[in-house]
C-alpha cells in the first residue's frame, strides 16, 4: 500500500512528505517511517547520500502507479 501511495512523488520526498501524504485508512502516520525503511532494505526505494530524501527508480514508480490506477 505505501509503494503505491509512494508513487505520487515524481521526484524525490522527505520523510515529512511521505507521511502527509500516504497516511490514512489502514496506513498510521507513524508507520510509515518503518513501512519505508522495509522498503529501502528490500532496495525499492533509495535514500539519497545525505539521507535526507528517498525516490522510487522509474521503473519502480511506474509499477506503482499502474497498481494504485487498478484500485482507483
Amino acid at each position: 500500500m505505501l509503494l503505491q501511495r509512494l508513487a505520487v512523488f515524481a521526484g524525490g520526498w522527505t520523510l515529512d512528505a511521505a507521511e502527509a501524504v500516504t497516511s490514512g485508512g489502514d496506513l498510521g502516520r507513524a508507520d510509515v517511517l518503518d513501512l519505508l525503511t522495509q522498503l529501502v532494505e528490500k532496495s525499492l526505494v533509495e535514500l539519497e547520500a545525505a539521507g535526507e530524501r528517498y525516490r522510487l527508480l522509474e521503473t519502480m514508480r511506474q509499477y506503482a502507479d499502474e497498481c494504485l490506477d487498478a484500485i482507483r
